[in-house]
């Protein structure tokens, strides 16, 4: 009876760690994305919107001068 008591707990045990094996890929993802690849997206779209209002200053003083 222990042994069967045994070998359940290290069932379990062994259920536990291929739900954490099967997360991995997963929470490497979430890392890069939040360590590196969102971050590097802000940066990215605040030079392109500082780019779009130098764009938009430029065109307002052409279209503005007689």
């Amino acid at each position: 009876m222990l042994k069967s008591a045994d070998e359940e707990v290290i069932q379990g045990y062994e259920q536990d760690i291929q739900i954490l094996r099967d997360a991995g890929p997963s929470y490497d993802s979430y890392i890069r994305l939040t360590t590196t690849e969102i971050p590097a997206l802000g940066e990215e779209i605040k030079q392109h919107q500082q780019a779009k209002e130098k764009i938009l200053e430029q065109y307002m003083k052409v279209g503005t001068s007689p």
